[in-house]
């Protein structure tokens, strides 16, 4: 099904630059859409995994009580892997913080998210989805940036970066020239978030949206 896909985008991308772009313009094209293509594979892969885990957790016995398991020797390394992966995906955190920093921005998008797909810290997890929109963005790359801040507002409302995110979300539909989704976000957002410690931001870009 990828390899189709992927097959239709070089088409696409083909077909689009016979106009007579250079073969380095289409080679960074079909990069871009690869990693596309990888960002909501691994996103659809979350959300099953999410979806099998709520479905494991409303299985109870018929008689209503939850199966209480014994802590024993067996399960008591389960502690110690949790923390190796939360080890892990902070010393991933930092490298992806650094790729972004030195604009290498795939590369930065790959780094969060093996954390979003190994790590059960919503800390970490929610914030790598911030970056990985902040890296499409850098990108240019806005539908997927907002599809990335969308998840930080639709699962992790209690996220620091929670308002950052709605932010960004009315910046991506103003770069794609849809003023009235970018008014609507921009909105409630000064009416949801009135401290908004960057609100000079909200304001500049509601301007813009007019």
């Amino acid at each position: 099904m990828k390899i189709c896909i992927f097959c239709i985008l070089v088409l696409v991308i083909v077909t689009g630059c016979a106009g007579g772009n250079d073969v380095k313009s289409l080679r960074q094209q079909i990069v871009s859409q690869e990693e596309k293509i990888a960002f909501l594979e691994d996103q659809i892969n979350l959300l099953k995994s999410e979806n099998t885990r709520l479905v494991n957790e409303q299985r109870r016995p018929s008689g209503g009580f939850e199966i209480v398991h014994p802590v024993t020797s067996s399960n008591l390394p389960i502690n110690q892997s949790t923390q190796m992966v939360d080890t892990e995906a902070n010393r991933l955190y930092e490298q992806g913080r650094r790729q972004y920093e030195s604009r290498e921005f795939s590369a930065a998008i790959r780094s969060f998210t093996t954390i979003i797909e190994s790590s059960q810290d919503a800390d970490i997890v929610s914030n790598s989805y911030y970056w990985i929109g902040e890296s499409y963005y850098a990108l240019g790359d806005y539908s997927a940036a907002r599809l990335s801040f969308q998840r930080v507002v639709d699962l992790f409302p209690n996220s620091g970066k929670l308002v950052d995110s709605k932010l960004k979300i009315g910046m991506t539909w103003l770069r794609q020239n849809n003023r009235d989704n970018a008014r609507t976000v921009l909105q409630n957002l000064k009416r949801d978030h009135p401290n908004y410690a960057n609100m000079n931001l909200v304001d500049q870009n509601l301007r813009l949206a007019r």
